[in-house]
């Protein structure tokens, strides 16, 4: 499937959500602030898109990250140090992009 446009601040709302892959779509605009009440997101994978803006600070609150993919977007910035609480994490991919 192929989507276009921006990502829904309502994917915020779905808690339970554990795996996300949208890589390789159309999608641009920035990353919806309330995607850091995913929790439960293990896996979150949009590379290669058109994802543009900052790193929110609120998806630090995604503790149960192991996989996040976010390399070949145009985010821009610094990293929040709050990341550091992803005690989880075994990938970490935000190459192609300008953030310092």
């Amino acid at each position: 499937n192929m989507f276009s446009g921006t990502i829904p601040s309502e994917f915020g709302l779905l808690t339970k959500l554990t795996v996300l892959q949208m890589f390789g779509m159309l999608l641009g605009g920035t990353l919806p602030s309330e995607m850091g009440l995913l929790t439960l997101m293990s896996n979150l994978h949009i590379a290669n898109n058109a994802i543009s803006g900052t790193l929110p600070v609120e998806f630090s609150q995604m503790k149960s990250l192991r996989y996040f993919l976010l390399d070949e977007n145009d985010l821009v910035g610094g990293l929040p140090s709050e990341i550091g609480l992803w005690s989880a994490i075994e990938q970490l991919d935000l190459s192609g992009n300008s953030i310092s």
